[in-house]
C-alpha cells in the first residue's frame, strides 16, 4: 500500500511539473507572472554595476522565498557588504554553524530555518558570511518604562521562565487581559479604553500612539468601524478592500452584461446606477422609473424612435404639457445612454479581445469618467475622507490596467458578448487595493501579519480566542503536506506544511504581544454573532507562565450590569440613561446603590449645561407616545366631502390605520415594473 501511495505521489508531482512546464512555455511568447519579476532582477544583476561594493540593509522579513534567497545570494556576490536582521532569540544561534535541524516547536522556527537557507546559500556562492551580533541588553530599550512588558517579552514561550520581579506584586498594570460575553461588547470596550487613554487628566496619548490589533479582521471590521465612528475616533484600518462594488467597475460590468443580455433591463439599471453616465440623479431614477413601468428592453427600444408612453400609458399625441416635458427629459436621458455605451446598445457582434478594449475605452471617453473621478477624489480630499480619494485613484489605474490585459492577454481572441461578459466579471470581481496608513493623527487598526506598526505605546489586542489566535490551518488543495514533505527532501523548498504553520502562528502571538512600548490589553469575546460559546486562546497559556499575577478582569454586557466603563460621550450619556431608567419604567428590579448612583448621575448631568439638551431627549423617549395628528387643511386636501369610503378601505383600516392612510389618503403606490 506504501508502495501503492509512493507511485500515486509520484504521478501527481510528476503531472503537475508538466502543467507547470507548459504555463513556463506559454509565458516565453511574451507574457510575465509576477513571481518572475525576482528572476529578471537577478539576470539583469551583471549589467548594474551601481551595485558593486555596495553596502545593502535588509530588515522586516521574517522569511524568504526561494526567488529572494537567489536574488540576495547574487546582490551579496557582488556588494561590499550586507547586512540583514532576523527576529530570533540570541541563544538560539548555537545552531549558527548549521549542526542540527531547528525544532519546529522553536518560537522563531521560522526566521531560523530561513537563516540556515541563506546562510547555507551565501557559503555555496562563495561568500563569507560573518559571526552574527548579537543584541542582547538586559532591557531592550522599547521596555524602558515598563519592566512588565520587557518581562512579558524575555518570557513569552519559555516553558520555565526566568524569575519575575511580577510575581510578587497583586497585579501588573500594564499587561491586561479582559473576558466579554460577546464581539460587540469587546469592541466597545476597546474602543473606550482608547478614548480614556486619549482624554485622561495625566500624559495623555494622541491616537497615533495606540493600535488595535488583532489576527483576522474578518469578524471585527463592521464592529470596530460602527464603534469608532460613533466616538469621532478618528481612524485607519490598514486592511486590502475590493473594488468590486466601485461605480467605475460596476460600469464596465454593466455594459458587458448589457451587450451580453441584448440591452437587458437589470443591466441597464445597473448602469444608470453608476452615476458615471453624465446624467443627474434625478434624471437617471426617472429613466429607471420608466423602463421599470413599460419593460422597454432590447436594442430596437433602446436604438429606436422615441418612447412615447405617459404615466397613464397614453399615446404622445394625447400627452398634457407636464406629461410631455416628463417624457422629452426620460427620452433625452436615454439617448445619453445610448450615446455613451454605443455599441453595447445594439445587436453585439463578436470581437477580438482587442478591439472589446477598445470599445470599452471609448464609454470611458464618451462618458469623461477621467474628469469624473478626479472631481469625486478632489471632493474626497476636501471633506478629509482620504481613504476614499485613493479609493478613487487606484480604481481608475485598476480598470486601465485590466483593459491593458484584455487587450493583450486575448487580443486575438474572437469574443461573443457573453464570453466578454464572464470575462469581464471573473477580472473585475477579485479586484482589491491596499492604501498605505497616512502619517496624521489616528488609531491604526489591522492583523498582526499584515500590518507593520509604528512605535505604538498601548496596544488593544482584540479577538484572541481560539480558532482566531491561532489561526485554523486549511491544507492546501495542490500540494498537501506529504508532497512538501518529499520536495524537501529532494531539495525542492515550496512552503512549510500545515502542521508548522500552526506552530509558526506562536511567533504571531509573540509579535502581537510585544508591539507596544508601555501598556498590553488583550480581550476575548465568550460568545459570538449568533450565541455560540468560544475558548480563549491556547496562547493564554504562555501569558499567565511569563507574567503569573497579570491582571484578569471579567466585565458584563454594560446595559445589564449598568457599567459606566462605556460613557465617554453625551450620546453615550444619553443611551445609557435612556436604558436605566426605562428599566425602572418597565418595573424592572434595581438595587438600591444602583438606582442611587444612576440618580446622582442624572443630577450631575443635569446641572451641566452642554448636557441637558441631549439628556431632555433621552428623558422625553421615556414618555413619548406616538399620536400623530394632521392639521384641518391637511385632512381636507386629501379626503372628499361628504366622506365616503369602499369596503376595501374600511378593511384595510381595521388591518392597519397606517396602512389605509398611506393606500386612500396619500394614495402611495408602489413602483411599476
Amino acid at each position: 500500500a506504501a508502495d501503492d501511495d509512493d507511485a500515486g505521489q509520484g504521478d501527481k508531482l510528476a503531472d503537475l511539473a508538466a502543467i507547470y512546464s507548459a504555463y513556463l512555455e506559454y509565458l516565453e511568447g511574451g507574457w510575465l507572472d509576477p513571481s518572475q519579476y525576482l528572476q529578471l532582477a537577478r539576470e539583469a544583476l551583471p549589467r548594474c554595476t551601481d551595485f558593486d561594493g555596495a553596502h545593502f540593509w535588509v530588515d522586516g522579513f521574517a522569511g524568504f522565498t526561494g526567488q529572494e534567497v537567489g536574488l540576495l545570494t547574487d546582490l551579496a556576490a557582488r556588494a561590499g557588504q550586507v547586512e540583514l536582521t532576523l527576529l530570533v532569540d540570541p541563544a538560539d544561534f548555537t545552531l549558527a554553524d548549521g549542526a542540527g535541524d531547528v525544532e519546529p516547536t522553536n518560537l522563531f522556527a521560522r526566521p531560523l530555518r530561513n537563516y540556515l537557507r541563506l546562510r547555507s546559500r551565501l557559503i555555496e556562492a562563495g561568500c563569507s558570511v560573518d559571526a552574527p551580533a548579537l543584541l542582547e541588553p538586559a532591557v531592550p530599550p522599547r521596555y524602558a518604562a515598563s519592566r512588565q512588558l520587557a518581562e512579558l517579552e524575555a518570557n513569552f514561550g519559555k516553558e520555565v521562565p526566568t524569575t519575575s520581579a511580577s510575581a510578587s506584586n497583586p497585579k501588573v498594570p500594564d499587561v491586561c487581559f479582559v473576558e466579554t460575553p460577546d464581539r460587540r461588547t469587546e469592541v466597545e470596550f476597546a474602543v473606550a479604553q482608547v478614548r480614556k487613554l486619549v482624554r485622561r487628566a495625566e500624559a495623555p496619548l494622541r491616537y497615533r500612539d495606540v493600535a488595535i490589533v488583532c489576527r483576522d479582521l474578518t469578524a471585527y471590521h463592521d464592529l470596530l468601524t460602527a464603534a469608532l465612528g460613533e466616538r469621532d475616533i478618528p481612524y485607519f484600518i490598514d486592511r486590502r478592500r475590493s473594488l468590486a462594488h466601485h461605480p467605475l467597475v460596476e460600469l464596465l460590468r454593466g455594459a458587458a452584461a448589457v451587450a451580453a443580455s441584448g440591452a437587458g433591463l437589470e443591466p441597464m439599471r445597473l448602469v444608470l446606477k453608476t452615476d458615471l453616465l453624465g446624467l443627474a440623479a434625478a434624471d437617471a431614477d426617472a429613466l429607471e422609473n420608466y423602463i421599470l413601468a413599460y419593460g422597454l428592453a432590447g436594442p430596437a427600444a433602446w436604438t429606436g424612435s422615441d418612447w412615447t408612453y405617459s404615466a397613464r400609458e397614453r399615446r404622445h399625441d394625447e400627452l398634457d404639457s407636464h406629461d410631455a416635458a416628463r417624457v422629452a427629459r426620460v427620452n433625452t436621458s436615454r439617448r445619453r445612454v445610448v450615446e455613451v455605451l454605443g455599441p453595447f446598445c445594439g445587436a453585439a457582434d463578436a470581437r477580438t479581445g482587442a478591439d472589446w478594449a477598445d470599445v470599452f475605452r471609448g464609454v470611458l471617453a464618451r462618458a469623461d469618467v477621467e474628469a469624473t473621478i478626479a472631481a469625486w477624489t478632489q471632493r474626497a480630499e476636501d471633506d478629509g475622507e482620504v481613504e476614499h480619494a485613493a479609493e478613487h485613484h487606484q480604481a481608475l489605474d485598476a480598470v486601465n490596467a485590466f483593459l491593458d490585459d484584455l487587450g493583450s492577454a486575448l487580443g486575438a481572441e474572437v469574443l461573443d458578448p457573453a464570453d466578454l461578459a464572464a470575462i469581464v466579471e471573473a477580472g473585475l470581481a477579485e479586484l482589491t487595493l491596499g492604501l498605505i496608513p497616512p502619517t496624521v493623527d489616528q488609531v491604526l487598526v489591522g492583523s498582526i501579519e499584515r500590518s507593520r506598526h509604528p512605535d505604538i505605546r498601548v496596544s488593544i489586542l482584540i479577538g484572541f480566542n481560539e480558532g482566531t489566535f491561532p489561526a485554523l490551518a486549511a491544507e492546501d488543495v495542490v500540494l498537501n503536506d506529504e508532497d512538501r514533505t518529499a520536495l524537501a527532501a529532494g531539495h525542492v523548498h515550496v512552503g512549510v506544511t500545515r502542521r508548522q504553520r500552526v506552530l509558526d502562528e506562536r511567533m504571531l502571538a509573540y509579535v502581537a504581544v510585544t508591539r507596544a512600548s508601555a501598556k498590553l490589553l488583550i480581550t476575548c469575546a465568550l460568545a459570538d454573532e449568533d450565541g455560540k460559546p468560544l475558548r480563549p486562546s491556547s496562547y493564554l497559556g504562555d501569558l499567565r507562565r511569563a507574567l503569573p499575577a497579570m491582571d484578569e478582569r471579567h466585565i458584563e454586557e454594560p446595559a445589564q450590569s449598568g457599567q459606566s466603563w462605556p460613557l465617554w460621550t453625551p450620546r453615550d450619556l444619553a443611551s445609557a440613561l435612556t436604558l436605566e431608567f426605562g428599566r425602572r419604567v418597565a418595573g424592572a428590579a434595581v438595587d438600591a446603590a444602583r438606582r442611587a448612583k444612576w440618580n446622582d448621575v442624572y443630577a450631575v448631568a443635569r446641572g451641566t449645561e452642554n448636557l441637558r439638551g441631549v439628556l431632555g431627549h433621552a428623558v422625553q423617549a421615556l414618555i413619548f407616545e406616538n399620536r400623530a395628528h394632521l392639521s384641518t387643511d391637511a385632512v381636507e386636501a386629501i379626503t372628499n366631502s361628504p366622506y365616503t369610503a369602499s369596503v376595501s378601505e374600511l378593511e384595510s383600516y381595521a388591518a392597519c390605520p397606517f396602512q389605509r392612510f398611506a393606500r386612500f389618503g396619500l394614495r402611495l403606490r408602489l413602483r411599476r415594473e
